[in-house]
């Protein structure tokens, strides 16, 4: 031990005498050597003055052992804390358990006046799995980490970090487990033949006699299996010791894969993280992690994310009170102390579990699920019966995983092989040669491994998220983009001529989703990425391309304006915009109502004066002249009879003008309420020749106190035709004369017949 003047000395101060020499024995509180200093101090005479004054002191030794090095000489003078003397102590304390040293049985928490700290601070580190009270010096744990290194290294593996819920296990409190279980008729029983359970009696407030339901993650034992021969594997969970050592009996029945190599929330020292260096404290560069949870590691490069295993719908993770709400800001984050939030986080599991034993959440799901399937069964009477099960089992994550640790292994060994291939070299001729040691072995750190890998999945990627991410919080604290980018891919918050994929959603097409379609870049769900993090390989985009349709609505755009459509042209494509770009048009039900009265009165007639013009306007038709389609904001709907506004027996429009209307007419408008076929036309118009079709119009200025019966801006439609304006305001004008001729006649008849 290493002597040191204390920081509470009145420096400076010199050494008048020394007690010791090199090589001689010293106790706690022997005094190693004398030292005088000045201070001042008051005199008690008439006057109170204060005089200067020499004082003498002891310097005591704090240790017990051997005297190898004395620093210190007589008329020495020291003007800050210096070294003394160095001290081989017949035990250095390095391990001790419960405030006493292992090896000497000294008590540790014992501390005399001269000590410059505890002696429980020689040993602060956790270095056994199962045991907080066992700590050690830094340099027994870089003592023991080295030997393991050694062992790992000649065996040719590194460590594996493994945690339990969601990774490679599933469980729930849910008793309707145990009642599918029993029952052979249920449409679940296959599914929860192989679940396991186990009771815990010890479990936490309120917990007493709780039922544990475990699920293996499918193909765990085979993977499990593979991975003892290339990494020792460690259990490092959020979950009481209790459970962990419960799981494990599961999953290793013959503790050969993890023995007693099991870290839980009861000592790891954190509720709510978890830290690397709380098993391996010197360094970690033969560590590999695979966890549900990134954000309770930190991200850190050593991580492999694994997608969590859900087989009990809804259920989630049960430990899940224990840790930190998904992607939660370091603002909202509560200073709590630790054992306030342990008592807090088993109150919250404790209720938790009582829920869910009451709630039985699974059966509510498997009950929803049938009566959805009564339904389906009403309005589809030939689909044949078949009860439809909730669980289901076909996930196949530990394989993709397995082969991605096969990678990380295969990838640290060949590195530590190319390093080291030198150093053997080296050896054998320094063995020839006698000469000095050659370098020391140099090993890879696997995180560096873990990364390089992960980056050559997406390196091609320069990606943007439109609609998947909220705007009101910060794109870098998403675990999605912190999972792209550390596969490689580039995210941008703008398209640019460099950006090769959108990721978006079905519902929602966002003007970046509209002008990646115009460029031409992959707009995909974010599934596509997920799966090509989970697989460790770029998939192909295909199956997961969405908004295709954006293109196609462009060109039937392009086809709806174009002049002259016929009467078998097909009906545009109904595709609503998003919210942003749809015109602001609300439509009224009572405001329609009045117009198609003042439409019907109108076009009404009760006798055939007007045929004339009608047969006239039927007449151009086939004679070929051309008449521009009608303003886009004019709607067309059908109706079996007139509306009920109307207070006299009106007369329909003519077929041939009616024929007209519908050739003329594009498929969608302003008010309309949903779309016809050209053979619904067709088929109405040959059962009934003289049903009436009512346009439903939009306000326009009266014609000599007319009612309104034109809606829209005919400039607005010029737009849509491939006509002159000449030709556009002709046909105007010639369908307001006969409209206009129209009302006249009608008022007139009017008249008369007051």
């Amino acid at each position: 031990m290493r002597l040191h003047t204390p920081n509470s000395l009145a420096y400076p101060i010199t050494v008048t005498t020394v007690r010791c020499r090199p090589h001689d024995q010293v106790a706690p509180g022997y005094a190693m050597f004398v030292y005088k200093y000045r201070t001042t101090q008051t005199v008690h005479n008439e006057d109170g003055e204060e005089k200067p004054q020499e004082l003498f002191a002891e310097f005591q030794s704090e240790a017990e052992g051997k005297v190898m090095e004395l620093a210190v000489r007589v008329g020495q003078t020291l003007t800050k804390p210096t070294f003394v003397a160095d001290i081989q102590e017949p035990c250095k304390h390095d391990i001790q358990f419960g405030g006493m040293c292992a090896d000497c049985g000294r008590d540790m928490t014992h501390v005399s006046y001269n000590q410059s700290r505890p002696d429980t601070e020689r040993a602060t580190i956790s270095s056994a799995h199962e045991h907080t009270a066992l700590k050690v010096s830094h340099d027994e744990a870089t003592r023991a980490e080295d030997d393991a290194k050694r062992r790992l290294l000649n065996a040719r593996k590194l460590s594996l970090v493994v945690d339990l819920d969601q990774t490679i296990i599933h469980a729930t409190f849910d008793p309707t487990v145990a009642d599918w279980q029993a029952d052979p008729e249920n449409p679940n029983h296959d599914a929860v033949r192989n679940v396991r359970r186990f009771q815990l009696k010890d479990h936490g407030p309120g917990s007493r006699g709780t039922w544990y339901y475990i699920k293996l993650r499918p193909g765990l034992r085979q993977f499990l299996q593979h991975m003892s021969r290339l990494y020792e594997m460690h259990i490092y969970t959020m979950a009481t010791q209790a459970y962990a050592h419960q799981v494990a009996e599961l999953v290793d029945p013959d503790h050969k894969l993890f023995a007693s190599r099991i870290l839980s929330r009861d000592t790891s020292g954190s509720m709510s993280c978890k830290n690397l260096s709380r098993l391996f404290p010197v360094d970690t560069n033969m560590v590999v992690v695979i966890d549900d949870r990134g954000d309770v590691w930190d991200w850190t490069p050593n991580l492999i994310k694994v997608v969590p295993y859900e087989f009990f719908v809804g259920i989630g993770d049960i430990n899940s009170s224990f840790l930190p709400k998904r992607q939660e800001t370091a603002g909202k984050k509560e200073n709590k102390d630790e054992s306030e939030a342990k008592d807090e986080a088993e109150r919250v599991q404790a209720e938790a579990i009582a829920e869910q034993v009451a709630d039985r959440p699974l059966l509510k799901k498997q009950k929803r699920l049938e009566s959805e399937q009564a339904e389906q069964e009403e309005t589809q009477p030939q689909a044949p019966e078949r009860k439809r099960h909730l669980l289901q089992d076909h996930d196949t994550e530990l394989q993709t995983l397995g082969e991605a640790l096969q990678r990380v292994h295969d990838g640290f060994f060949a590195e530590y092989d190319r390093l080291n291939a030198a150093r053997s070299q080296g050896a054998q001729v320094a063995e020839v040669r006698r000469s000095k040691s050659p370098k020391p072995e140099q090993i890879p750190h696997a995180a560096d491994i873990v990364v390089g890998l992960k980056h050559q999945v997406l390196a091609d990627v320069r990606l943007i998220f439109s609609g998947v991410i909220p705007l009101d919080v910060e794109l870098e604290k998403q675990e999605i983009y912190i999972l792209a980018t550390s596969f490689g891919a580039e995210v941008d918050t703008q398209l640019s001529s460099k950006t090769t994929h959108v990721i978006a959603i079905p519902e929602r097409k966002t003007s970046k989703v509209r002008q990646a379609a115009r460029k031409g870049i992959e707009i995909v769900g974010p599934r596509w990425l997920l799966d090509c993090i989970s697989a460790w390989k770029k998939l192909d985009e295909a199956p997961y391309r969405i908004h295709e349709d954006i293109k196609a609505e462009e060109v039937d755009g392009l086809e709806a304006a174009t002049p002259n459509p016929g009467p078998d042209s097909p009906p545009e494509k109904d595709e609503a915009l998003p919210q942003s770009e749809s015109p602001p048009v609300v439509e009224n039900q009572e405001d329609w109502s009045d117009i198609d009265g003042d439409l019907a009165e109108f076009l009404g007639s009760e006798d055939g004066s007007d045929s004339d013009s009608e047969d006239n306007a039927g007449d151009d038709d086939e004679d070929g002249s051309k008449a521009s389609p009608i303003p886009n904001n004019v709607a067309e709907t059908t109706s079996p009879s007139p509306s009920p506004s109307a207070k006299r027996k009106r007369k329909p429009l003519h077929p041939k003008k009616r024929k007209r209307i519908k050739s003329e007419s594009p498929s969608t408008g302003i008010g309309e309420k949903r779309k016809r076929s050209a053979d619904e036309e067709d088929a109405e118009s040959d059962e009934k020749p003289r049903a009436g079709k009512r346009v439903k119009p939009v306000a326009i200025p009266k014609v000599e106190g007319a009612t309104t019966v034109l809606n829209g801006n005919h400039e607005a439609a010029s737009s849509q035709r491939d006509k002159t304006d000449e030709e556009e305001d002709d046909w105007t004008e010639t369908l307001r004369k006969e409209l206009e001729k129209d009302l006249e006649k009608n008022e007139r008849k009017g008249d008369d017949g007051g």
